[in-house]
């Protein structure tokens, strides 16, 4: 299950070694409460990014338009994106990650 965004490229291996590590430490008791609280981290941190201009818009538009819009030529939009590797539309997962642990254990402390 959290080897699929590393080979997809979507997440490195930190990230997923530190998702590991925080399931492993909530136990199965927190993991979906964990895993929902890092996903709205994460939303919340690209849309701040994307305020402040460090996001990829253009990524963002992409990925809406691949969703909704069946006519939609995905090659082409493809071929129009910014370069993966372009730092300035990376976002620090690791902060989401660690939003969604302190969260979790802020809210079921007693619970874990």
């Amino acid at each position: 299950f959290l080897l699929l965004p590393f080979f997809l490229r979507m997440a490195g291996a930190g990230d997923v070694k530190l998702l590991f590590v925080c399931g492993c430490w909530l136990g199965s008791a927190g993991v979906a409460t964990f895993l929902m609280l890092t996903s709205l981290g994460g939303f919340a941190l690209a849309v701040t990014f994307l305020l402040c201009r460090r996001g990829s818009a253009a990524r963002l538009r992409h990925l809406l338009r691949t969703l909704v819009d069946v006519r939609y030529d995905r090659a082409a939009g493809r071929a129009r994106l910014p370069a993966r590797t372009d730092e300035a539309g990376r976002i620090p997962f690791s902060l989401a990650i660690a939003l969604g642990y302190l969260g979790t254990v802020a809210l079921l402390g007693g619970q874990l």
